[in-house]
Formats: structure tokens, C-alpha cells, sequence
């Protein structure tokens, strides 16, 4: 994909973002944030396809990255590996799907093509299959459980911090820090509004016509629909 400069992408995203998710009710800063910095970083095929199977392969669906996300079939087949290590696996995996679907879901509906689906269904009927509402539910659920493991991890001051608002800009843009239990259990809850703020993103996109809109929308675009 073609580059811009990180620091004019990201007030890029960040501006769209909170324009359009604004006008549908959406004004937490935090998600805005989150959902700019998720666009920003997956400009970059290589981060959008960044989960790699035990062979070395791209995980290019849901279905193989839920499938990567099993603590076992992880680690190998060893189900007595270190609980924390496979759980903080499946927490980096579980991120990775529901930024996946909601990118998909709301930048590239079209994608979900039959071709994607058939894929898909060649992996068992255990899994997701490449559609558009088994994506929505796949980013609902991953957030959840990533909202649910965060949660289990704070300690009674990073939920006062929390509480306080005590979290740089920076960790909540990459889901760290102690909101980040709230924020994911925020993605969750409003998973269709977020894609639909990212649907009227994409429309506002294809509108432009300014240089850096226009490389924007190529980097947005690429190969991927």
C-alpha cells in the first residue's frame, strides 16, 4: 500500500472519526481514539494480516484467527503450557478479531464475498464463516472476552485511575492502560454503531478530493476489497 506520514494520517482518522461517530451519538473520547489509531495501524497490510498460523502463514479470516486464539491448538497441543502466557495469547488474538471484523465490517462490507465464504467453510462448521453478521458477531464476542480478561487483570488502583481518567492518549489508542476493561466492553456493546460510523467514514472518504484525502483513500482502498 502506498504511505503517508504516520502524524498527518493519524489527525486524518482521528478528525473523520470523531466527526462521523459523533453525529451518530458516539463522543467518548477514548473509543474515538481507539477506532482512529485501528485505522492508522491497519494502513499497513502487514499489521492488518500481522497473526501468523504455527507454519508461518498469514491468518487472512476470522475463522483461522478464532481457531489461533484456542490456548491449545496455540501452544501446540500442550495443555499444560503456562496458563498466563496462553491467556495473555488469546487476549493479543481476540484484539486482533474484533479490530479485524470492525475494520472489514465497516471500511469493506463488499469483501465478505462469497470466495471468502466458501474459504471459510473449508475450515469446519465449528467457525465463523467470512460473513458479515458472523463478523459482527466474532468482533462482539472477541471484544467481550478481551474486555472480560482486562477486567480480571486490574488491580483496585488501575481501577481508581480508570475511574479517574488517569490513562494517556497514546495506551488507549492501542487498548492498554486502566481503561482499557470499559473501553472494550464499549466496543462490544456498540459494535454496529462503531461499523455504521465507519460506513459514513468511508462515504465521507470517497468524497474528497484534496491530495491527502485522495492518499488516504488509496491506502484505504488497496487490494483488499
Amino acid at each position: 500500500m502506498a504511505e503517508l506520514l504516520r502524524e498527518p494520517l493519524r489527525h486524518l482518522f482521528l478528525q473523520l472519526v470523531e466527526k462521523n461517530y459523533s453525529s451518530i451519538g458516539l463522543r467518548d473520547a477514548y473509543l474515538t481514539h481507539y477506532v482512529a489509531g485501528m485505522l492508522e495501524e491497519f494502513a499497513s497490510t502487514r499489521q492488518l494480516y500481522r497473526l501468523r498460523s504455527a507454519a508461518g502463514k498469514p491468518l487472512e479470516t476470522v475463522a483461522e484467527m478464532l481457531s489461533s486464539s484456542n490456548p491449545i491448538s496455540s501452544s501446540g497441543g500442550n495443555a499444560h503450557g503456562d496458563a498466563g502466557e496462553a491467556g495473555s495469547r488469546e487476549r493479543e488474538v481476540r484484539q486482533h478479531v474484533g479490530d479485524f471484523a470492525l475494520f472489514f465490517t465497516g471500511m469493506f462490507p463488499e469483501s465478505l464475498n462469497r470466495s471468502r465464504r466458501r474459504h471459510a467453510l473449508l475450515l469446519g462448521a465449528n467457525y465463523f464463516a467470512d460473513t458479515l453478521l458472523d463478523y459482527v458477531a466474532a468482533g462482539k464476542e472477541s471484544y467481550r472476552m478481551v474486555s472480560d480478561y482486562e477486567r480480571s487483570q486490574a488491580t483496585e488502583p488501575s481501577r481508581q485511575a480508570a475511574e479517574a481518567g488517569g490513562c494517556t492518549e497514546r495506551q488507549e489508542t492501542r487498548g492498554s492502560g486502566p481503561y482499557a476493561g470499559v473501553l472494550f466492553a464499549m466496543l462490544a456493546s456498540e459494535f454496529e454503531r462503531c461499523m455504521h460510523g465507519l460506513n459514513c467514514l468511508k462515504s465521507e472518504l470517497e468524497s474528497f478530493q484534496d491530495p491527502i484525502y485522495m492518499e488516504a483513500r488509496k491506502i484505504m482502498g488497496g487490494d483488499l476489497a
